[in-house]
């Protein structure tokens, strides 16, 4: 096997992995976008401020609050 073909391969096995971590944090959340990648972000790096949290998923702080505040009242 060439390495162009390995490369495609262990692409495919990436995205397929990255799919299937997607789906599971959505549905443990409850919802898509934000809210799964914070629980996907907390889980990797516990105790992550606020202040690292808002930024890495996009959001203003007082948005970060609330998506949190959301996701702990589950």
């Amino acid at each position: 096997m060439d390495s162009i073909a390995l490369a495609n391969q262990l692409g495919a096995l990436a995205l397929a992995l990255t799919d299937d971590m997607r789906v599971a944090a959505e549905a443990a959340a409850g919802e898509r976008g934000p809210a799964a990648a914070a629980l996907v972000l907390v889980g990797h790096v516990p105790g992550l401020g606020m202040g690292s949290l808002a930024p890495a998923l996009g959001l203003s702080q007082p948005g970060a609050v609330r998506l949190v505040d959301r996701l702990g009242a589950m």
